[in-house]
């Protein structure tokens, strides 16, 4: 508990992996048509987030998660049935199983099981799962409660609700080392909400295709002419599909293309649907696909919407702090290399908890493996030379403990762990409790497109490693410089920046994706009166000293 729940509270941390920020999807109801025979009565839910990015923990623990209702909350839909159960998880590992449980009874926080269904881990997935009852459940004027059952074995990782406050701790208990608990906050009255929804409906049997996932390249600033999209299609409805029917997908909404399903697809499976796309042009691909079954009774689950992006390289000086708002990250990716569920992601760290800002990227422990994982820049056009990295590193302490955590860097052309043939530095065990400054030197012999690797490879059972303001800049005359020496403004400007102490430097202004859009030489006025309202990154470059500035610019 005192790596998990604790993490969480410390720092009220926003774990997600590069997926949320680099392929992210999300759902999109493409279509309005009324229902045709299932009639959805409502839901049963406390949770209030329309998506999965939730908290995280990566306990690998014995616990159950329930939510439960009272008679005065589902006399609404008395006769009605419960057909599907959705939990937002994160599954550690993919063997084993979890069960999803529904209690006809409140007392002593269901007492009375009235229905199991065992589910395999290798079916779910990081996010928001729909769980499809192999028997609708019929509710009555009566008390009800669900949630699941998950064991160390199975390596499930939880999600809670903290988009809001709910004054309900009926939504918020945990069975725990054999003692019911709530996860509120502590605040009287406010309460998280475990991701726990039952969907109600009248219980007419229809036929019900969801697009459930659709996986896109990373964000890269090489993609190709034949990146494949993959869409899932699953039968959510308790009957098989056997009607033939189609899928249509769009990118950036262009020209609607087709492609055939396969059926017979019995109820709760999934069938994939791979398509290629050109991305080699720069920009934001939006790959939107929708499931054209004409018979389908549901058409509020019938679209996803993906997004990508084919990033430009990086040039000389960079640095990247990690900003959510301007996205300086943009082609940063994470790999999984052992594929327990525990890796790189970015982490709100609160006001000033970060080196700088809120967010870093740190690795977060597995239970009982060693970190295998990397976490990958985006692409850097580098010359032959010498250069040198700079970032800021800190682990995880607690109470005089202090959990140490190895990491190297290396360099390669890829963002794959083949691809790191290159060691820069390899610092062993780190054992920072507080943000240290780690700085080394190192030469590209051929000049190209490369990418930084930082690889976690810690003992298990450790806690975390974070790294914030990654900088890279030649290595002739390095020096520091303190950034408060500095100063960009007015911030917001309308359309002129000024920076003092700029004599003898060269100012560089990038927008979002990381595009140069200016550069001015031995002067302190920049004008952005030009181009677009925004946010803009200020980079001074004064004898390779480098200083970060972001700039809001509204004309």
């Amino acid at each position: 508990m005192k790596k998990t729940l604790l993490f969480i509270a410390m720092f009220a941390i926003t774990l997600t992996g590069f997926s949320q920020f680099s392929g992210s999807v999300q759902t999109k109801h493409l279509f309005n048509a009324e229902m045709t025979t299932r009639v959805t009565t409502g839901a049963l839910a406390y949770s209030t987030q329309a998506s999965a990015e939730a908290n995280f923990g990566a306990a690998l623990a014995d616990f159950t998660a329930l939510t439960y209702f009272n008679a005065a909350d589902v006399v609404a839909f008395d006769g009605d049935y419960i057909n599907k159960i959705s939990i937002a998880c994160n599954p550690a590992n993919f063997s084993g199983s979890i069960t999803i449980k529904i209690w006809s009874d409140t007392t002593g926080f269901g007492a009375t099981t009235a229905y199991t269904q065992t589910v395999a881990l290798a079916d779910l997935t990081d996010g928001w799962n729909e769980i499809i009852l192999t028997t609708p459940y019929a509710l009555t004027n009566a008390d009800v409660a669900f949630g699941y059952t998950a064991s160390t074995t199975a390596g499930l990782g939880y999600k809670y609700d903290n988009s809001a406050l709910a004054a309900n701790e009926k939504g918020s208990y945990i069975l725990y080392d054999n003692t019911w608990d709530n996860i509120g906050t502590g605040t009287a009255g406010q309460y998280l909400n475990w991701n726990l929804m039952a969907n109600v409906d009248d219980g007419v049997i229809g036929e019900d295709a969801a697009i459930t996932n659709v996986t896109v390249p990373n964000w890269n600033c090489e993609l190709t002419a034949t990146e494949e999209i993959t869409a899932t299609i699953k039968n959510v409805s308790t009957i098989a599909l056997t009607t033939a029917f189609n899928i249509g997908y769009k990118v950036n909404n262009g020209t609607e293309v087709t492609l055939p399903v396969t059926v017979p697809i019995a109820a709760g499976a999934s069938v994939d649907v791979s398509f290629n796309v050109d991305m080699t042009a720069d920009g934001d691909y939006e790959v939107l696909v929708y499931s054209l079954l004409s018979t389908d009774v549901d058409n509020d689950n019938d679209s996803m919407l993906a997004e990508t992006v084919n990033t430009v390289a990086n040039t000389i000086p960079m640095s990247v702090e990690f900003d959510v708002t301007t996205l300086d990250f943009a082609g940063w990716n994470n790999e999984d290399v052992n594929n327990d569920g525990s890796t790189w992601g970015l982490i709100n760290f609160g006001e000033n908890g970060a080196h700088s800002g809120d967010f870093a990227m740190a690795y977060m422990y597995h239970g009982t493996n060693n970190a295998d994982d990397y976490m990958y820049s985006n692409c850097i056009d580098l010359a032959a030379g010498d250069y040198f990295l700079k970032f800021w590193v800190k682990v995880g302490s607690e109470e005089g403990t202090t959990f140490p955590e190895k990491l190297s860097v290396k360099i390669g052309e890829g963002q794959n762990a083949s691809a790191m043939t290159t060691v820069i530095n390899d610092f062993g065990e780190v054992t920072d409790v507080d943000w240290t400054e780690k700085a080394v030197e190192f030469t590209i012999a051929t000049a190209g497109t490369y990418n930084l690797g930082f690889y976690a490879y810690s003992d298990a059972n450790m806690w975390y490693v974070a790294v914030d303001d990654v900088t890279i800049g030649l290595a002739t005359s390095v020096n520091t410089i303190s950034t408060s020496t500095i100063n960009v403004y007015p911030n917001p400007t309308t359309g002129l920046v000024h920076v003092s102490t700029a004599k003898d430097a060269t100012i560089y202004v990038y927008n979002q994706v990381g595009a140069l859009v200016k550069t001015v030489s031995n002067t302190n006025t920049v004008d952005l009166s030009d181009v677009q309202n925004g946010t803009y990154i200020v980079k001074v470059v004064t004898n390779n000293n480098i200083v970060v500035k972001n700039i809001v610019l509204a004309k």
